[in-house]
Formats: structure tokens, C-alpha cells, sequence
């Protein structure tokens, strides 16, 4: 799969992830699912 088709801000312990020049960074495909799918985890209390 290398069409690229989920696109997010990528976040790393709670915060956005900048680059060298002070942007942020993007995230795609199953990195973007991935970070979804944990802050959903978190966001509903099932996990603390």
C-alpha cells in the first residue's frame, strides 16, 4: 500500500511532534490509524 490516504499531525507522548524547521510533522496510513485508535482508547477511560 504506498497510495498515501490517512494523513495527521504526528503526536508522540501527548505532544506534536515538530521538525527542524519548528513544523509540524505529518503522519500517514497505519501510523495515522495507530495514533487514532490509542487516543480513542484513551479519550473513552477504558485505559488510565
Amino acid at each position: 500500500m504506498s497510495d498515501v490516504l490517512y494523513i495527521d499531525l504526528l503526536i508522540e507522548g501527548r505532544n506534536f511532534v515538530l521538525n527542524t524547521g519548528s513544523e509540524l510533522e505529518l503522519c500517514n496510513n497505519r501510523k495515522s490509524i495507530g495514533q487514532d485508535v490509542v487516543h480513542s482508547i484513551i479519550e473513552s477511560g477504558l485505559a488510565t
